[in-house]
């Protein structure tokens, strides 16, 4: 990593929701798929070189569309009303659960300032100008399917390089004020492994289960005579403290690879198919305040990866 791209504080409207088997939060492939869309840009337009790697998330504001119908019990995703269809019902549309958010990307570059193809008489004005045509690029792709509404214009896009070692902490301090206060999700799918492997009678979902469901166990108080109908509840620990939360990972084919063509009504015709499921692991939310250097800062970044049959996001 020899650079950071940092777009700031993006408002993003009616971002998806809903990820498998889980909600609250878009699937992380969202975010590494925009950050891949917004490298084909810039690419196309600076040449091969300017390459965007992996990414951090942080999330500054979060508002489900949600509501409870009766002011109480479980809540409902509020979904939009569609209008009739010309034969007076209601038109067959499915519609996911929806999410406004306050999001920050930290993005690696795997370029520096004099690899831009730009003629400029110093390197601010070349940044400038990179961060101008970032801003252009950044606002006509939708993120997690929804549509980004606000990214200021010279303080939410910003790139910076890093120097010598004795530039970096400086830096990075710049770096994580700008983005408190905020929280930073991180792969914990160590915690995951290591659970199933400490527990081999689990399936992988009952373990999953266990680092996000509160449980509750029964014991009777040993001063009381046996005759007594008296029970203590107490609260059963999860596997591993902090703030875990269950997130869609990647995806895992579960069906041969299709020529171009071959399977009817494909998004695109053009290119290989192949059915997949989603790939579910946990995630840690901290504070970016936790961040106390580069290395640290490295280690939270995502990256996606192809291995087999696997197409698979995490931390390397």
């Amino acid at each position: 990593m020899t650079s950071l791209l940092i777009l700031r504080r993006m408002r993003v409207e009616n971002a998806n929701a809903v990820s498998g088997l889980v909600y609250g939060f878009p699937a992380i492939t969202h975010f590494l798929g925009y950050v891949h869309a917004l490298s084909r840009d810039l690419q196309t337009k600076l040449g091969e070189a300017c390459q965007l790697g992996g990414c951090a998330v942080i999330c500054h504001k979060h508002e489900i569309q949600a509501h409870r119908t009766a002011g109480w019990g479980d809540c409902q995703f509020s979904l939009t009303k569609n209008p009739l269809t010309k034969t007076g019902e209601a038109a067959p549309f499915n519609e996911e659960g929806r999410i406004h958010l306050e999001v920050s990307l930290v993005i690696e570059c795997k370029f520096t300032v004099d690899d831009l193809p730009f003629d400029h008489a110093t390197i601010e004005e070349d940044k400038e100008a990179l961060e101008e045509l970032v801003y252009g690029y950044a606002l006509k792709r939708p993120l997690a399917g929804g549509r980004i509404i606000s990214l200021n214009r010279t303080k939410g896009v910003k790139f910076e390089q890093i120097g010598r070692e004795d530039e970096k902490n400086e830096k990075l301090g710049r770096l994580i004020r700008s983005l408190l206060p905020g929280f930073l999700l991180r792969d914990r799918s160590d915690l995951f492994k290591k659970h199933l492997t400490d527990h081999p009678h689990l399936n992988p979902l009952d373990a999953l289960l266990d680092f996000y469901t509160l449980k509750s166990a029964a014991s009777r108080p040993k001063e009381e005579a046996p005759s007594e109908k008296k029970i203590k509840w107490s609260s059963l620990a999860k596997p591993a403290g902090g703030w875990l939360v269950p997130i869609q990972i990647g995806y895992k084919a579960i069906s041969p690879l299709y020529r171009p063509g071959e399977v009817a009504n494909a998004r695109d015709p053009h290119q290989p198919f192949r059915f997949v499921e989603p790939i579910y692991g946990i995630g840690e939310w901290m504070g970016v305040h936790c961040i106390r250097n580069l290395e640290a800062l490295r280690e939270t970044f995502w990256r996606y990866g192809h291995e087999n049959e696997t197409y698979l996001c995490k931390s390397m």
